[in-house]
């Protein structure tokens, strides 16, 4: 019962993590702020919490991890419909977008565990993207229908500076299962932890400048004085 819990957490939650930007709509935001601490960042480390985010009443798994790419590269990743299998290619069966109306997306999800013996389906509705304060970004996608008991994905963009971003994911998803609340915590700690890894990792890689941009930026050796 651990492992296909587990399973369900992680397959379930980094499709979720994928695909929760499939509604943003970019409005415009501040400036970054002057500082941001990212001292709790050192080592490449991801910060791992079990939190209840305001408005909400169940504990959801927060991971924080700092990504060294532009807010809109993260942005970029977090919206790119196509690139959802990258995130879980093992794990993923299906996805669909089956409505979009005042400017809300709903997709549909599947994905099957125990070898193919049950499939855990869902749709889940996206919101725009809304600015919440000074060079930062939010969005939410909100469980409508399915048969686990619900779901949430909760995103924060925070601007550091034009190179880098801090990616926060708080994850919500409850199976239709009695499965102790130290268990559903871990679980969900790891699969936030997992989802945004892998949007640092792709959003990181693609703002990498080329070897051509790389060899034009770098300046020429100085001539050497005739003897």
């Amino acid at each position: 019962m651990r492992l296909s819990v587990r399973a369900a957490f992680l397959s379930v939650s980094v499709v979720a993590a994928s695909l929760g930007a499939l509604g943003w709509e970019t409005r415009a935001r501040a400036d970054a702020p002057a500082t941001v601490d990212v001292s709790r960042f050192a080592n490449g480390r991801t910060v791992k919490s079990n939190v209840v985010p305001p408005g909400k009443s169940d504990r959801f798994g927060r991971a924080e991890i700092l990504v060294n790419a532009p807010i809109e590269a993260v942005r970029h990743e977090i919206t790119s419909y196509k690139s959802y299998a990258e995130l879980a290619p093992d794990r993923f069966n299906r996805s669909k977008i089956i409505a979009k109306e005042n400017n809300e997306t709903d997709v549909y999800m599947q994905v099957p565990v125990m070898g193919g013996l049950v499939v855990l389906w869902q749709v889940m509705r996206f919101a725009p993207v809304v600015g919440v304060g000074t060079g930062t970004e939010r969005l939410e996608g909100r469980y409508v229908r399915g048969n686990l008991k619900t779901s949430s994905v909760l995103y924060t963009l925070t601007q550091v500076d034009a190179r880098r971003t801090i990616l926060r994911m708080d994850l919500l998803v409850l199976p239709n299962m009695v499965v102790p609340q130290s268990v559903i915590d871990e679980e969900l700690r790891d699969a936030a932890g997992t989802a945004a890894e892998a949007m640092r990792d792709r959003a990181e890689r693609k703002s990498r400048p080329s070897p051509a941009e790389v060899a034009s930026a770098t300046p020429a050796p100085s001539p050497q004085p005739r003897p």
